[in-house]
C-alpha cells in the first residue's frame, strides 16, 4: 500500500527526499567509479599489449626529458651488454596510497641515478675543454686565421 504524503510528518518528508537525494549521488559516484575502472583497464590492456614500451593511451602523458644533455642518448651502464631488472620491495602491509608513493619516489631515485650518471659522462668530456691548454690552443687558432686573412705568411 502506498502511504500518502499528508499522512506523513513534514520532518518524515525531509528525511525520505534527504535520503533520496543520497541515494542519487552514490548511484551517480557508482557508475562514475566503474567507467573509471573500465577505462583504467582498457589502458592497461592497451598498454601492455603494444610492442613498443613508450607507447600510451590518449590521455596519459609519456615521459618528457627536461635536460637536452646528448649523454642521455647513450646506453645505461649496466644494460650496454645485457638486460637488467630493476626492483622495489614491497614491505607487508603497505596500503595501495603508500605503495604508489613509494614507487613515486623510487622512480624519482632512478631517474636522478640515470641523470648522474649522464652527467658523470658530460663532465668527463667537458673536462679537456676546459684546460689552458684547449684555450691556448683556440687563441692560436685564431691567430692562424687573422694572419691568413691578411694574407701574411707564417714567420
Amino acid at each position: 500500500p502506498v502511504v500518502e504524503a499528508k499522512s506523513l510528518s513534514p520532518d518524515t518528508v525531509k528525511h525520505i527526499d534527504r535520503c533520496g537525494e543520497k541515494l542519487h549521488q552514490n548511484i551517480n559516484k557508482l557508475l562514475r567509479a566503474e567507467n573509471h575502472e573500465t577505462k583504467l583497464d582498457e589502458d592497461i590492456a592497451l598498454m601492455t599489449s603494444i610492442k613498443e614500451e613508450t607507447q600510451y593511451p590518449p590521455g596519459t602523458r609519456p615521459f618528457r626529458s627536461s635536460d637536452a644533455q646528448k649523454e642521455l642518448d647513450n646506453c645505461l651502464s649496466g644494460v650496454s651488454s645485457s638486460d637488467c631488472t630493476l626492483s622495489l620491495e614491497i614491505p607487508f602491509g603497505l596500503s595501495r596510497r603508500q605503495v604508489m608513493e613509494r614507487l613515486h619516489h623510487w622512480t624519482a631515485v632512478k631517474h636522478k641515478e640515470i641523470m648522474r650518471e649522464s652527467n658523470h659522462e658530460h663532465t668527463e668530456l667537458l673536462k679537456p675543454t676546459a684546460t689552458r691548454a684547449a684555450f691556448l690552443k683556440d687563441c692560436s687558432d685564431l691567430k692562424r686565421e687573422v694572419v691568413d686573412s691578411l694574407g701574411l705568411e707564417d714567420c
